[in-house]
């Protein structure tokens, strides 16, 4: 299962690599729609979106992890 082609990862049954990579597909999106620190529209669309249709007991994890990426990436400051 995706959403709008980025994977969920639901077939992963380790939580901390199923939490991970949901992060990373968060914070690539970021990327790819980031120009000059700002995210355009769509990218925060697809980002909430996404976050959406994560299973509500995994959000706070999730959410924990996009936000060290994000700063391991220096996309926003800690």
């Amino acid at each position: 299962m995706n959403y709008q082609g980025m994977p969920l990862f639901e077939n992963i049954e380790d939580r901390p690599i199923q939490v991970n990579n949901r992060a990373a597909v968060m914070a690539n999106t970021m990327e790819e729609h980031s120009n000059k620190g700002r995210v355009s529209p769509r990218g925060l669309s697809l980002i909430l979106g996404y976050f959406n249709t994560l299973p509500v007991f995994d959000r706070a994890a999730v959410n924990e992890a996009f936000k060290q990426l994000l700063i391991e990436r220096g996309l926003t400051r800690g």
